[in-house]
């Protein structure tokens, strides 16, 4: 779901790999930079929230005094809720990088055998690409079709009507 390098191949070509299991790791520091950029930036506008909440606390108790303006009232107030939407903004942004850094560990969504992974250490994929990294086939359950002889046909209908059918596959 993002463009990046392969940075860590995570699982031998024909491996069993579990659901869950980490299968490819791609680089990420570009987003960690990001995220660090971020929580610094919202750092600040919680820093600024909190300054801009007590400057109207502070004017609001000068105001019933008569020591201030309306005017500064009002513009601490502005400044409170620029300084909310900063830090709501910075948190949204936060939020969307984390979900960006989760698709830098790409995991088996399913249980069964790897096949030969497309790509290698080093190799550039793009969210663009439609090939897959890897193909992994479900071994349990593992369905198989295959055709009867028609003569067989009568003795496999009783059989699973006494519910006594048992298929080998070799």
């Amino acid at each position: 779901r993002i463009d990046s390098e392969i940075v860590d191949v995570h699982f031998r070509d024909g491996a069993m790999v579990r659901k869950g299991d980490l299968l490819f790791t791609l680089d990420s520091r570009a987003l960690d930079a990001q995220i660090k950029q971020n929580r610094g930036l919202l750092e600040g506008a919680k820093a600024n929230l909190d300054q801009a909440e007590r400057d109207v606390a502070r004017y609001t108790e000068l105001l019933a005094k008569n020591a201030t303006t309306q005017v500064t009232l009002n513009y601490a107030r502005t400044q409170v809720n620029i300084w909310r939407a900063a830090v709501d903004s910075n948190t949204g942004q936060l939020e969307n990088l984390a979900i960006q850094l989760s698709y830098c560990s790409i995991r088996a969504p399913i249980t069964g055998r790897a096949s030969m992974a497309t790509v290698k250490i080093g190799n550039f994929v793009r969210q663009a690409d439609m090939a897959p990294l890897a193909t992994i086939i479900q071994i349990a359950p593992i369905y198989v079709t295959f055709a009867v002889p028609q003569g067989f046909l009568p003795d496999l209908r009783q059989a699973l009507t006494n519910e006594s059918a048992t298929i080998e596959a070799a």
